[in-house]
């Protein structure tokens, strides 16, 4: 199945069935995080859309680095899951390549986490020696990346 059919199958369930969805989710992610928090049904629904949308992006061709939705999620998806981060206070922040790779901790074991953080770190600087016209700087800023120690600003909360 497709993102968007993914979106729209979860949307056409009745509320039992969801709630059975995010406790299935709820349950997985407790297990790879060592966490007791639980993913309900409005943050399941957010994180699909958002991957959704951002995959559209890449699917199309569109320029996928500095991309941002103008949708508002929820702040809980934020506060609720990691720890301590001010770069997630603001309300009005849009949903950007950082929050999205945020967010996938929800559905990623805690290795897989760390092998795609890892993976995408060691993309950040490798651009950094090839980059000419723009420093690196600018270019995680742009995809809403602190320029420094962005791996432990998205450190996830465990019991």
């Amino acid at each position: 199945m497709t993102f968007g059919e993914i979106q729209y199958l979860y949307d056409s369930l009745d509320q039992n069935l969801k709630e059975k969805v995010a406790r299935d989710f709820s349950e997985y992610y407790k297990l790879h995080w060592k966490s007791s928090e639980k993913i309900d049904t409005g943050e399941l629904k957010s994180l699909i859309i958002v991957a959704n949308l951002f995959r559209n992006v890449c699917a199309h061709d569109e320029r996928f680095y500095n991309y941002s939705l103008r949708t508002k999620i929820p702040k809980s998806l934020f506060s609720k899951y990691y720890v301590n981060n001010p770069m997630f206070d603001d309300l009005e922040k849009p949903v950007d390549l950082f929050a999205l790779i945020s967010l996938l901790a929800l559905v990623l074991t805690r290795k897989q986490f760390k092998a795609m953080t890892y993976s995408i770190n060691s993309l950040i600087e490798k651009s950094n020696y090839k980059l000419k016209s723009i420093g690196i700087g600018k270019v995680l800023d742009l995809m809403g990346f602190p320029e420094i120690q962005w791996r432990e600003k998205i450190q996830v909360k465990s019991d």
